[in-house]
């Protein structure tokens, strides 16, 4: 089981809920509308935010992997 999979799914379906929302009030309220701005500033966050959790979970796989080689084959 890897690292925060279920949280950085969770956040990149988030991203695309926002992007998805940032559409549609686009299309409602116009481009220059604080709910689009808001709307894309989020999905950005999470995406950001689900990024960092991958680069988290590969440092923390990769101090795993060390702990598992013999001292001898490093």
């Amino acid at each position: 089981h890897r690292f925060g999979v279920e949280q950085r799914a969770a956040l990149r379906e988030k991203a695309g809920a926002q992007a998805t929302a940032a559409v549609r009030y686009e299309a409602l309220f116009g481009p220059e509308a604080d709910l689009v701005s808001g709307a894309k500033s989020l999905a950005h966050y999470y995406e950001q935010t689900a990024q960092e959790l991958e680069r988290v979970a590969q440092a923390h796989e990769a101090v795993a992997r060390n702990k598992r080689t013999p001292a001898a084959v490093r």
